[in-house]
């Protein structure tokens, strides 16, 4: 007997695929088994950012003919500790946000939506590495706003214009950060 309806996972690599295929599934799916803060950490983001710098570190090693092993880890490093420490910096501003515009979220729920958006920064950096100075690749991060909107609809069921608001504030950080990823690879 088959199921009637596809099976969501915050696995690193199913929850992708659910995020990407069907978000609202996902977000829905989010905020019924509401994951912790340790889970999403361990089980979903890490994974994530480990990828993505070795990722990085592979290409930076194998491409920059003036790259040497240790200055390829140190950038590697130093991606992996930037994205983390956005990823966090960016939950905890909108965390302390929140109360000014009369918002009450948890911050781990906060973490958990912007977390779910890692995989899609992660393609943000390959797609740096590849095409580095070509601006049509900051599309995908487009798709960050649709998916924080439709997270902040079904995950934390705010109106669609406050979720509109809060959506954008985040996505300017995040196509922030994705500038500096790109300085950060390709100037020192």
């Amino acid at each position: 007997m088959q199921k009637e309806e596809e099976e969501v996972s915050i696995g690193w690599l199913n929850g992708a695929a659910s995020l990407i295929s069907s978000p609202v599934k996902y977000w829905l799916h989010l905020k019924e088994s509401r994951p912790s803060f340790n889970d999403m950490l361990s089980y979903y983001l890490l994974p994530w950012l480990g990828v993505t710098t070795f990722a990085v570190f592979m290409f930076l090693w194998m491409n920059a003919p003036d790259m040497e092993y240790v200055g390829a880890l140190r950038k590697s490093v130093f991606v992996f500790a930037y994205l983390f420490f956005n990823i966090y910096f960016t939950s905890w501003s909108f965390d302390r946000l929140a109360p000014v515009f009369g918002l009450n979220v948890e911050f781990k729920n906060i973490f958990v939506l912007v977390a779910s958006i890692t995989p899609v920064l992660c393609v943000d950096v390959i797609l740096t590495l590849l095409f580095p100075g070509i601006f049509f690749t900051k599309i995908v991060l487009l798709f960050v706003l649709l998916l924080t909107f439709l997270g902040f609809v079904n995950f934390l069921n705010f109106s669609k214009k406050v979720a509109l608001i809060c959506s954008l504030l985040i996505f300017a950080v995040i196509a922030a950060q994705s500038l500096v990823v790109e300085l950060m690879l390709f100037t020192f």
